[in-house]
């Protein structure tokens, strides 16, 4: 390589400038009147300049297979350009897109196709006011009735066992003569129906279990009295009932149930209302006065104990019924508390909270509805009067003949950037008194704004 060669490598490695332009600056600088000081200095430091590139461009010598500077420039601005014409030209739409959308509307994995950056948007699923009402109304039935079952079920968490028994009634009676009592006779005899006063009659009555178990039980003592056709006994003429012991309950738990029982039954009273009504009907009957004790249970009534008093105007005798059952089983249903419904409780007590929770929500949505509807009007008048110049309202509603994607925007102002960039005008549709939809559409794609007043 001559010399020549090596000084303009050395020159364009460090950017200096030519020869020739340094000599021009010396002759330029020659050319300044006499009597600067200045002029003359920087002659002398532009000698030293070159004196120093010179001897720089001497000592520097290339190495071997080293390609020139001028030449390496050339094939890095090649690269550079062919990179820049290989990048693909972005996509507007994506760009749209990437620049009027939140990342939350957005997927944030890009997918590409052919050199074209798209986004896919993630649809949203939209409730209405009313599907969130029904819903919510759906769940609160649904969780009180479930809870209610549970509750029910744990309190009656029942188990039958068979228990044996003895059942025995027995009847007691004194036929007395005078109001005092003084003059009275025992069992098993005939008496005078005239000379009778009244008749004290004890009732016991008594169930024997096999092992404890709990009962809700009542009794009650009526007098039955029954007139008959004397030619035909089954006849009954007439018939009256009085209570002589009112209706009493026992409830206990044990492995007996006892009743003893006391009362006195006026005998002159229903002997006088017999002889009156066959004296006043002219009539040969029969009568009687019945003492019954009833035993009330869950199912039914029965007659466990009975003693009748004939009425006549002669004799008669003491007739009685009592029972004496032995050796008896019965099925016993017992409500018991065990794990089982302490879970039902614990499952009732999470449903009734979330039910709790479901009611409060719908109040507040419900009552948010109502107390923003002036809002939602006031913000839908705000955007008919502002924008009234660049806003289509559609009378009849608005649909799309062609099939696009819907975008959904969350905010008036995007839709506002979005007609800006489009320069479509903004079509409005009434959907209903709680509901508005504004529009800008495009060929492949339809941007929407909903306003609500549930939001």
């Amino acid at each position: 390589m001559s010399t020549e060669n090596k000084e303009e490598v050395a020159l364009n490695k460090f950017n200096f400038v030519t020869m020739d332009d340094l000599k021009t600056e010396k002759k330029d600088v020659s050319s300044v009147p006499d009597g600067s000081d200045k002029p003359v200095r920087e002659e002398q430091n532009v000698e030293k300049h070159l004196d120093s590139i010179s001897v720089q461009a001497v000592e520097e010598k290339p190495k071997e297979n080293e390609q020139p500077i001028s030449q390496v420039n050339d094939e890095k601005t090649a690269k550079t350009d062919k990179k820049e014409k290989e990048k693909p030209v972005p996509n507007p739409v994506s760009v749209f897109d990437e620049r009027y959308f939140s990342p939350n509307e957005m997927d944030k994995k890009k997918k590409i196709t052919s050199g074209t950056v798209t986004y896919p948007v993630t649809k949203k699923i939209h409730f209405s006011f009313e599907a969130r009402v029904f819903i919510l109304l759906f769940l609160i039935v649904l969780l009180f009735s479930s809870s209610c079952f549970l509750v029910f079920s744990a309190f009656h968490s029942n188990t039958k066992k068979t228990i044996q028994y003895d059942e025995n009634s027995n009847i007691h009676y004194q036929v007395c003569f005078d109001p005092s009592s003084r003059n009275c006779l025992g069992e098993d005899l005939e008496y005078e129906s005239k000379a009778t006063d009244h008749i004290n009659t004890s009732f016991q009555y008594k169930v024997q279990f096999s092992e404890d178990i709990r009962y809700d039980l009542a009794y009650h003592i009526i007098a039955v009295t029954k007139i008959y056709n004397i030619e035909d006994p089954t006849q009954v003429l007439y018939k009256n009932e009085d209570t002589i012991k009112d209706r009493t309950a026992i409830t206990n738990e044990q492995d007996s149930i006892i009743i003893d029982e006391d009362v006195s039954l006026n005998y002159q009273k229903y002997y006088s209302a017999v002889m009156e009504y066959c004296s006043r009907y002219a009539l040969q009957t029969s009568a009687d006065v019945e003492l019954i004790l009833y035993l009330d249970e869950n199912t039914e009534t029965r007659n466990v104990a009975s003693v009748v008093f004939p009425i006549n105007n002669a004799y008669y005798k003491v007739s009685k019924r009592a029972l004496s059952n032995n050796n008896r089983e019965v099925e016993v249903v017992e409500t018991i508390w065990n794990d089982y419904s302490i879970l039902c409780i614990i499952i009732a007590s999470v449903f009734m909270l979330f039910c709790l929770v479901f009611v409060y929500r719908i109040t507040k949505l419900v009552w948010k509805v109502m107390s923003r509807r002036s809002k939602y009007q006031e913000k839908l008048s705000h955007i008919l009067q502002e924008y009234d110049r660049i806003i289509v309202v559609a009378r009849d509603g608005y649909e799309s003949n062609l099939a696009k994607e819907i975008i959904k925007l969350d905010d008036f102002n995007k839709l506002l950037d979005v007609r800006d960039l489009l320069e479509k005008p903004i079509i409005y549709s009434r959907v209903n008194d709680i509901k508005s939809e504004f529009i800008v559409e495009d060929d492949e794609k339809l941007f929407k704004y909903v306003l609500k007043e549930s939001d």
